[in-house]
């Protein structure tokens, strides 16, 4: 099948002598994962923290957008009530930096408000709950597999 990545495993063998049983050749086989993608737990993980960065960026945009309207609002006072057109230039400059400020943080707002509103949602909010126990479950089998031993049932010269 096209789409699908196939995992190539190394085949390692032990030998079994503490175990006092012999497979054919007196072996155990052990697969290690040694492809170098990541792990599906991995993956998981990921989203769950791109989604964490969302929610954090949105709220530190949408306080930084309302201190930049405040600090506006400030120096547009500033500009009507000062008399020197010096001072008034200077303050001109900083309006316009507070707005160059303000869309920035405005954009990451935007950018990341709909993120935002999607997982707030109950049933978003639950399955990303979820998917937190997911990871849990998901990385268990991977160390299983990490693990995984299969020791032969025949003994050398059987049957």
């Amino acid at each position: 099948m096209q789409g699908i990545r196939q995992s190539k495993g190394e085949i390692s063998e032990k030998a079994i002598s503490s175990h006092g049983r012999g497979g054919i050749y007196g072996k155990e086989i052990r697969h290690k994962k040694g492809d170098g993608t990541m792990n599906r737990s991995e993956n998981l993980r990921a989203f769950l923290r791109f989604v964490n960065e969302c929610q954090a960026l949105n709220e530190m945009a949408r306080k930084e957008v309302s201190k930049e309207d405040k600090r506006q609002q400030d120096l547009l006072h500033e500009i009507e009530f000062e008399p020197r057109a010096k001072e008034r230039s200077k303050l001109c400059t900083q309006l316009h930096r507070s707005r160059l400020n303000r869309r920035k943080y405005k954009d990451i707002f935007e950018e990341t408000d709909d993120i935002v509103q999607f997982f707030n949602v109950g049933q978003h909010k639950k399955v990303l709950d979820q998917m937190g126990q997911l990871i849990g479950k998901v990385r268990k089998v991977e160390k299983y597999h990490e693990n995984r031993v299969y020791i032969p049932r025949l003994q050398e010269g059987e049957e």
